[in-house]
């Protein structure tokens, strides 16, 4: 049984190359192409431990695999190259399968063609870059709408750097090389790389340092499921590739993906990206997932003049997940921020959980808590209100499904605050029982007043 989807030409090509050039494939899994690019299901019912898919080290987009073709046809040595980061180098060479044809590549140095002709078009991406305004818009008040606007002001500076680079050497490349044609280029980097690390004899989906973006053709169709049990490991490859590897490439060896349990025919296949929050999510990939357990949110703390002046007092943002995750570094903080600036000076200790509390530290802790839970409360008021805009957006030229991300990922984001928001109550309510208790006079403010 043949999919339709596989026998269109680019899929069929793309097959093609993949197998010819070492890569695996397990026999009955079939592409589907959706609106967001590939996908891989099964035709028929897999065992557990299955492997489904090993890309040779060859095959990868790394940055050994780009230096010849962006010597010979942007006329930069090893030495420019090296004045770019990775990401430039690696949006440099899939930009170079736009600009210039298969007919232009005589030396066969545009050895992805296959692979980037099956890559979603730029009008079908789903991250926030490619938002419509109206779609934008929807995120007005949470971090992920900054954070756009942070990733299109570094992309576009990465662009015109890079331009600027190429310009020095090859003007023609250079203006042929479009925004567009970037943009896109480091929305599949992205959306589908894997670290470097995975390239070892161990290898890792944990990044270091010294790791970068690589893209493995193949392996990245597959698409993400939270706590999907996979198993990635390196294995020599049954034959070598016939094209002619990378100087100092590891041409014996692939990445193998084996997933651990069994699937039933017509399931599709999913890998395992690890936990990310659906902020990580729809920034870098495009999608979000309901009820996401490991959503956050980051949480900025202001610097005053005390806590400036205090070695100390270095970080200022905190990540905050379900079940009040990572609060108490935020606690910590804050509280130690305003002892500094009422010139306190007794160390934080666990002092809220001792039997008996002094005076200071139960004032200390009820501001505290009160600092934060003004925080919040403003960060909640700021959240667009699924409730109130949900008429709004439906009479909106919004696509579904960024309606459906938009409505996943407030809500997460609220969820999180207002759980903060009980914590910080539940912990001024257990301050103002403990100054009873000693008989200290603590004068409580009223919510209901003005």
């Amino acid at each position: 049984m043949t999919s339709l989807d596989e026998c269109s030409e680019p899929i069929k090509s793309f097959r093609t190359w993949f197998l010819e050039n070492g890569g695996e494939l397990h026999r009955d899994i079939h592409f589907i192409r959706g609106s967001s690019g590939l996908s891989v299901r099964t035709q028929v019912d897999l065992q557990s431990d299955t492997t489904v898919v090993s890309c040779p080290f060859s095959l990868a987009i790394t940055l050994e695999t780009v230096r010849e073709p962006l010597q010979f046809f942007g006329s930069l040595n090893t030495d420019v190259q090296a004045q770019l980061s990775e990401r430039q180098r690696i949006c440099a060479y899939i930009s170079l399968h736009w600009i210039f044809s298969e007919v232009d590549d005589i030396k066969h140095l545009l050895r992805h063609r296959p692979y980037i002709d099956v890559l979603p078009r730029p009008e079908t991406l789903l991250t926030p870059l490619y938002f419509s305004e109206a779609e934008l818009n929807l995120f007005r008040g949470t971090n992920l709408y900054g954070a756009t606007s942070d990733q299109r002001t570094t992309w576009d500076a990465e662009w015109q750097d890079l331009c600027s680079v190429v310009r020095q050497w090859n003007p023609e490349v250079a203006n042929r090389l479009t925004r567009d044609m970037y943009l896109s280029s480091a929305t599949y980097l992205s959306s589908r790389a894997f670290p470097s690390t995975l390239l070892s004899s161990n290898p890792s989906l944990v990044a270091t340092p010294s790791s970068y973006p690589v893209l493995l053709p193949g392996v990245d169709s597959l698409n993400h499921a939270r706590n999907q049990p996979v198993t990635w490991s390196v294995s020599r490859i049954s034959r070598p590739p016939p094209i002619s590897a990378p100087e100092g490439a590891n041409v014996d060896h692939c990445v193998v993906l084996t997933l651990n349990t069994p699937s039933v025919a017509g399931e599709e296949l999913f890998n395992n990206y690890g936990p990310k929050p659906n902020a990580s999510l729809i920034l870098g990939y495009g999608f979000a997932l309901e009820d996401n357990p490991d959503d956050t949110i980051m949480l900025k703390v202001g610097t005053g003049a005390a806590a400036a002046s205090d070695e100390k007092f270095t970080r200022s943002e905190f990540e905050i997940g379900r079940d009040v995750q990572g609060v108490d570094a935020l606690w910590s903080e804050v509280r130690a921020r305003i002892a500094t600036s009422y010139g306190v000076t007794k160390p934080y200790s666990n002092a809220e959980v001792e039997e008996s509390w002094e005076e200071e530290d139960i004032r200390l802790i009820m501001e505290t808590a009160d600092t934060l839970s003004g925080m919040v409360t403003s960060l909640l008021h700021r959240l667009p209100s699924l409730a109130e805009t949900t008429e709004e957006v439906q009479s909106l030229t919004i696509r579904e499904s960024v309606r459906t991300m938009w409505g996943y990922y407030v809500r997460g984001q609220a969820d999180i605050l207002e759980a903060l928001l009980a914590w910080l109550d539940k912990k001024d309510q257990e301050a103002v029982r403990k100054a009873q208790e000693a008989g200290i006079d603590i004068q409580v403010e009223d919510d209901d007043e003005d």
